[in-house]
């Protein structure tokens, strides 16, 4: 008879041996899963890299393109510029001969045709026919505006040429040093000045723009009975000054005309001048980096108001 312990031991041991195998390919299973995905992440991982790694190729060679455009326009900014500036650097020097020949070369025969009329008003005006006598007269007249006009140019270039070299300036004690220079004694100006600010500013390019638009001031009150000029000032975002005039004002639809150079409203009327004035004032202001306009009326006044930078 045969044994069945022995059997059923034996039996009962592969039975736990095959759980036991069963058991390890689970865990087997379960591995080789977790590491599919875990490849799987890791594929995505470098898919995504490489996805960063194109982007980050193509911007750097964005960058690079943009880079070699920058050196070029600034290569041709560069060449521009040093053209520019040659280009300047000529009209520069062309304007130095000219504003030269004007000083010298034109002012010499002006005082020759002065000379000349003068002397032949003085010693010869008696037995000169009234009407050549009168043509004289009237050529020496055009050479003194002639005068006045290269005057005017130079200053006008001179403005141009010349930096602004700013310092506190107490604005009424300079315009009381023009009023005092400019004050008529043929007639009766009533000034009416306020009190004004401090600014700061180059006192010999104000002291210039003052002297024009008191002396435009008085020029159009000429014929005013009670002529008044008024100066004053209002604060802004920087302090706003105005002269204002009773005088025989302008059509307010030219105002942009009045500061052009050689532009002159009443090139009609008996108003002397060269039409530089209010052009020179103009550029003090720009200087200064401010501005400056003008308002008025025909018969009823003008008022030019500025600013500074």
């Amino acid at each position: 008879m045969i044994a069945v312990w022995p059997l059923l031991t034996r039996r009962s041991a592969l039975e736990k041996r095959i759980a036991d195998l069963e058991g390890q390919l689970a865990r087997l299973a379960g591995a080789e899963k977790d590491c599919l995905a875990r490849e799987t992440h890791l594929a995505h991982l470098v898919e995504k890299a490489m996805g960063s790694m194109v982007a980050f190729d193509a911007e750097q060679r964005e960058r690079s393109a943009a880079e070699t455009k920058l050196r070029r326009l600034n290569a041709e900014l560069e060449t521009r510029a040093s053209t520019q500036n040659e280009t300047l650097g000529r009209t520069l020097a062309e304007l130095h001969e000219f504003t030269h020949t004007l000083s010298h070369d034109l002012r010499a025969p002006l005082r020759a045709i002065d000379g000349f009329t003068s002397v032949a008003i003085e010693n010869h005006g008696e037995g000169l026919h009234p009407e050549a006598l009168r043509l004289l007269r009237k050529a020496s007249d055009n050479v003194h505006h002639m005068t006045r006009l290269i005057d005017g140019l130079l200053e006008f270039s001179r403005l141009g040429r010349t930096p602004v070299q700013r310092a506190s300036i107490d604005m009424g004690e300079l315009v009381q040093s023009v009023i005092a220079e400019l004050r008529p004694t043929d007639r009766e100006v009533a000034f009416v000045s306020m009190e004004l600010p401090h600014v700061s500013g180059d006192a010999e390019m104000l002291q210039l723009a003052w002297r024009h638009l008191i002396a435009n001031a008085l020029k159009f009150t000429g014929a005013r009975e009670g002529a008044r000029i008024e100066i004053s000032s209002r604060e802004g975002s920087a302090p706003i000054f105005t002269i204002r005039d009773n005088g025989v004002g302008f059509d307010s639809a030219y105002a942009g005309k009045l500061f052009a150079v050689f532009e002159r409203l009443h090139a009609g009327q008996p108003y002397e001048g060269t039409g530089l004035g209010l052009a020179l004032v103009r550029r003090v202001i720009e200087l200064h980096g401010g501005r400056i306009w003008a308002e008025g009326a025909v018969d009823k006044g003008a008022a030019f108001s500025f600013h500074l930078g």
